[in-house]
């Protein structure tokens, strides 16, 4: 939002935040917390503890509660203008952009069948280039066709596919919006609002918190953790909304709660969501950010 262009401000209750997202000059996104100081129709005022220069393009995500109304806000917003509010914070003025390439209504689409490049090439989101062109010449050998043992025109093709996005780090950005969402997606347990409510919305809430901290303990059991901020995200529910659920769940035994305030799954939980036939997410990524 641009103070100078005089669009009316609404301020927020409360401290309230969203997380913004800068492409940097190695291909990887860097991410930081930032506090909202108020919203309009073309942006918002963020407080930072760094000074983004004017024209420079962040990705802003998370949401705003305005007048008891939960609005959320992820789209590609441009720095307007930025000013010291001292003791190393500054005020950050926003012009929101369109929320993500392809789009209906100003919402990002997207879809659970959406192509994972990064599963194609078994690679972590946080793959560096140098990563990422190292493991592709080690899958080129082995699925090209011309191998006899392990060649396949299918999957030779897929990896090309996926070698020359996350190759282009414009490419790349764009389908990184597009993969946070699909796999955000495929998490979410209500199609409206109102379903979060009642006995059968409180069973679905369990349901969901079981199978991300399943599935997070199955494919990354050195960090088996999950925040109460990637619940409310990966599950498209409000945090105040799980308070109910992570505390039943935790009753039982089925959850723990460290002292960094994550969430990890216990053995009776990894029981308790295998005899109610958890939904196991595809293999996540083998191989390091890094070589």
């Amino acid at each position: 939002m641009n103070e100078r262009r005089g669009k009316t401000r609404r301020t927020v209750a409360g401290d309230q935040y969203v997380r913004v997202q800068q492409h940097s000059h190695s291909g990887q996104f860097q991410e930081t917390v930032a506090r909202v100081l108020d919203v309009s129709d073309g942006g918002m005022r963020i407080e930072m503890q760094s000074r983004p220069q004017a024209g420079t393009r962040l990705f802003v995500s998370g949401a705003v509660l305005e007048d008891g109304r939960r609005t959320d806000f992820s789209r590609w917003c441009e720095v307007v203008w930025s000013k010291s509010l001292g003791q190393g914070s500054f005020a950050v003025g926003l012009q929101a952009g369109a929320a993500q390439t392809g789009q209906t209504g100003g919402a990002a689409v997207a879809t659970s069948d959406a192509p994972d490049y990064y599963e194609a090439m078994q690679l972590s989101s946080k793959a560096d280039p140098d990563t990422i062109h190292r493991v592709y010449r080690l899958l080129a050998q082995r699925y090209h066709p011309d191998n006899p043992e392990t060649g396949s025109s299918a999957l030779f093709r897929e990896l090309n596919e996926a070698y020359h996005t996350l190759s282009d780090p414009e490419r790349r950005t764009a389908y990184d919006l597009r993969w946070q969402a699909s796999k955000q997606l495929r998490w979410k347990i209500f199609e409206r609002p109102e379903s979060q409510f009642g006995l059968e919305g409180e069973k679905a809430k369990r349901g969901g918190i079981l199978a991300v901290l399943y599935n997070k303990r199955l494919r990354e059991p050195a960090q088996p953790a999950v925040t109460m901020r990637q619940f409310e995200d990966l599950l498209g529910c409000p945090l105040d909304h799980l308070e109910f659920a992570l505390w039943y769940l935790r009753e039982k035994g089925w959850i723990q709660r460290g002292d960094s305030g994550r969430y990890t799954i216990t053995l009776a939980g990894v029981e308790q969501s295998e005899n109610a036939g958890v939904r196991i997410e595809p293999a996540m990524p083998l191989l390091p950010a890094a070589a």
